[in-house]
């Protein structure tokens, strides 16, 4: 994987926030210095508790949570008036699949 740079001063956009490797890309993120990170998934208090992980230990990176299920035609609407810069795709097909997409904007 192509080393991450150009996160500074950037604020992403995380499906599949809540758990396992959109998590752990929220870490990454937060650790090269986004400035501000937007999680988003169906757990509420796993994504909160992700939220809160990434914040104690990286203050100075803005992190908030939206419950969202995108499987739902409108749940984009929620995400995508927040600011971004980065998107990053990382949820699952219906075949178990994992998708993972960065998308500067």
């Amino acid at each position: 994987m192509a080393q991450l740079t150009g996160l500074n001063n950037k604020v992403a956009v995380i499906t599949g926030g809540s758990q396992g490797l959109g998590a752990a890309t929220a870490h990454l993120f937060a650790e090269r210095g986004a400035k501000g990170l937007v999680l988003c998934g169906r757990q509420t208090a796993k994504g909160l508790a992700v939220a809160e992980s990434i914040q104690s230990r990286y203050p100075a990176c803005k992190v908030h949570f939206v419950t969202a299920d995108l499987a739902e035609i409108d749940a984009p609407q929620h995400i995508i008036m927040l600011h971004k810069s980065i998107l990053v795709n990382s949820t699952f097909s219906s075949m178990w699949q994992a998708y993972l997409s960065v998308v500067p904007f």
